[in-house]
């Protein structure tokens, strides 16, 4: 069932992912009580951040917002939680529409350390990389980058995390998989070795 009171709230709701277990949600939303700088000029409802909600009784609670250091008065969404619990996530700002940057939050007990932004390996000035996904083992990070070296438009990569959590170069998933146009949204099932995505290529 549509559920319009909770989830299905504001202006804008994408990107869920479960995550520590089947029973949470974090997912992107645009609405009301959002992280704001000055909320005389800035309207939480047109500024996306990550929430996350609790299933009880088969129902999906009021979400809440991380609030802050993970949320700021920028656009963060399309997150994943590593096995480490390590978030990455996605972070844009309206002022400069050609970059987004993958950023990385560690927690302890709960708690949010600063979000930093990964390398200029992941992220290329310029450029948008977004959407983040890691495999279920924490060893591959794929996302999405109209980073030069790709097929043209948005292509899906990867990049390899080794056992201390640093993350390499990454490599183009090749014209199996990506077009001259655009490819998006990556999910990799690890059971069935296989890699979801959307494409318009």
């Amino acid at each position: 069932m549509l559920d319009t009171v909770f989830i299905n709230k504001g202006t804008s709701n994408f990107a869920p992912m479960y995550y520590l277990g089947n029973n949470k949600m974090i997912f992107t939303s645009a609405r009301r009580g959002g992280v704001v700088t000055d909320p005389e000029k800035q309207d939480s409802k047109y500024f996306c951040d990550l929430y996350f909600s609790t299933l009880e009784d088969t129902i999906w609670q009021r979400p809440i917002n991380f609030g802050r250091p993970v949320n700021t008065s920028l656009h963060e969404g399309a997150s994943v939680f590593t096995p480490d619990e390590v978030m990455l996530f996605t972070r844009w700002s309206d002022n400069n529409r050609r970059e987004a940057f993958i950023y990385m939050a560690r927690t302890t007990g709960g708690k949010f350390y600063e979000a930093m932004k990964l390398g200029v390996n992941i992220n290329v000035p310029g450029y948008k990389t977004q959407q983040p996904y890691v495999n279920f083992d924490g060893t591959k990070l794929f996302f999405s980058s109209n980073r030069p070296g790709g097929k043209g438009g948005f292509d899906l990569w990867m990049a390899p995390i080794d056992e201390n959590g640093f993350i390499g170069n990454p490599t183009n998933l090749g014209g199996a998989v990506n077009t001259n146009a655009d490819e998006i949204t990556p999910f990799y099932h690890d059971i069935s070795n296989t890699l979801y995505f959307s494409s318009n290529g």
